[in-house]
């Protein structure tokens, strides 16, 4: 029997239901008062809730307690004590305020990419397989939160179906259907129905959604996986050169205007600037030769910037950065520095050659 604690169990209070069905009950601690959210369920992967309880994954609900218990059925129910999250969902916030706009759909989207990029990079992948506006808060922050791993699944690469179809109807993929297995791929689609819902208020064939958002959610609802974005990371690049920047073309820190990350950049700049031209050249070297110099130190503290903020989508020149393995874009992030240091060598000696071209035609 699968049995997994976090801490001593207490005992706790039920407050309210969170479903119609009841087996999702809003309850208090009694030891610390705190709130949390208690499930009770029949169908599960026990694996995959011990996964995410080990290894929490930020913006979806840290679990605190699993408990597996004997069915009168004859099977195991699986009751979870987890993190309640404060906010409105999706769904509310549909109904209440209307229909979002395309930079919040960007914004919306943009954040749920970097949760699902960390769960499907998990070993075996967590594929969540229910995202849609009731499973997804949005908190006064704006920060995204995601909800409910009911249906989640590991991912199984010599699966070719899944054995047990859940899902939403609308929202889950064809090869939740029994089609094909589950992949990351799976939750793209999800996502495609979810900015269409949120632009719309209807589902893809009801009503498509216009505007540059339309490819974008096209290409998430192909019918064919492998159609589909290559995973969260890339769909996260696509609507990150989709975000409207006040003035893109500004360096890192400045593009947005905002005086916190100005403050932080400028201090950064500064530092590269004067390092670079403090740096001690020798008299007997020529004017320009000195001036390349500083300009390699400056170039070398510049560049790297550049690339870790993905400035211009810079990173889209780097093959390894554009790998659906996680392990390949980890060691591009690692040899980037080096590489930025042969370019701007060879940049800079090709300069100096060429700048010296006219004295070494000239000399005996």
């Amino acid at each position: 029997m699968f049995v997994q604690t976090a801490s001593a169990a207490p005992a706790y209070t039920d407050i309210t239901p969170l479903c119609p069905r009841g087996h999702v009950m809003l309850v208090r601690s009694q030891s610390d008062g705190q709130l949390y959210v208690k499930k009770q369920l029949h169908c599960y992967h026990p694996e995959l809730y011990q996964q995410l309880m080990e290894h929490p994954v930020e913006h979806t609900p840290l679990i605190h307690e699993l408990h597996a218990h004997p069915d009168p059925s004859g099977g195991a129910r699986l009751t979870i004590i987890e993190e309640y999250l404060p906010g409105s969902t999706l769904a509310e916030l549909l109904e209440e305020q209307g229909l979002f706009s395309e930079q919040e759909v960007i914004d919306i989207a943009l954040q749920l990419c970097q949760i699902l990029t960390r769960l499907h990079a998990m070993e075996p992948a967590i594929i969540h397989r229910d995202i849609k506006p009731s499973n997804v808060i949005l908190t006064a922050e704006g920060t995204v939160k995601l909800l409910d791993f009911s249906a989640a699944k590991p991912e199984n690469a010599g699966e070719s179906r899944d054995t047990v179809l859940l899902g939403t109807a609308g929202f889950a993929a064809p090869e939740q259907y029994g089609f094909s297995s589950s992949t990351p791929q799976t939750d793209l689609y999800a996502v495609g129905v979810l900015m269409n819902m949120l632009l719309t208020g209807a589902l893809p064939w009801q009503k498509t959604a216009r505007g540059s958002l339309e490819r974008v959610i096209r290409r998430c609802l192909k019918l064919n996986p492998k159609d589909r974005y290559a995973g969260a990371w890339e769909l996260q690049r696509v609507l990150q050169r989709m975000r409207r920047v006040r003035y893109e073309w500004l360096p890192p820190g400045f593009r947005t205007l905002h005086p916190a990350k100005m403050l932080l950049a400028l201090p950064c700049y500064l530092f590269i600037i004067i390092f670079s031209f403090r740096v001690d050249t020798s008299a007997e070297q020529t004017l320009i030769s000195r001036w390349l110099l500083h300009l390699t130190f400056f170039l070398l503290g510049f560049l790297p910037i550049l690339f870790y903020c993905n400035y211009m989508d810079i990173q889209r020149f780097f093959p390894f950065m554009r790998s659906s393995r996680p392990w390949l874009r980890i060691l591009g992030l690692i040899l980037a520095p080096v590489i930025i240091f042969l370019l701007v060598i060879v940049l800079i000696s090709l300069l100096h050659l060429l700048l010296l071209f006219p004295q070494l035609a000239l000399s005996p």
